[in-house]
């Protein structure tokens, strides 16, 4: 019993040890809702961004733009450039259906960026 218990303590303390890190791991945050806002439910009359609540998630973890392991911007970038980042954040927002809400250039882009390997995540009414 005492050795199930020392075992247990060292599989432990080497767990907090060596915790997870994201070196080298870059996340793309597309706003694409064309800048739509809502009221901030922590500062009313205040308006923030869809784009907002992903941003203080990811600050959580580690992701920030201060890092450089975050890059936030409103226009998908080159292929090239979009390959180098693990993950893609797309933020849509609540846009009508009726909207172009991707593109087609940018949907050949996110094709291609998925058949790399590349993570996306859609966030929004599309």
């Amino acid at each position: 019993m005492k050795k199930i218990i020392i075992l247990l303590v060292l599989v432990l303390f080497t767990l907090f040890l060596f915790p997870q890190n994201y070196f080298n791991v870059k996340i793309f945050l597309w706003d694409n809702d064309r800048e739509l806002t809502f009221e901030n439910p922590d500062k009313p009359g205040a308006l923030i961004g869809y784009e907002m609540n992903f941003i203080k998630s990811f600050e959580v973890v580690g992701f920030s733009e201060d890092n450089g392991n975050l890059t936030i911007s409103s226009l998908l970038p080159d292929l090239n450039s979009l390959t180098g980042y693990g993950a893609l954040f797309i933020v849509c927002g609540p846009r009508s259906y009726s909207e172009e809400i991707i593109s087609y250039e940018d949907r050949i882009k996110l094709k291609e960026y998925l058949n790399s390997g590349g993570c996306l995540y859609i966030e929004g009414k599309i």
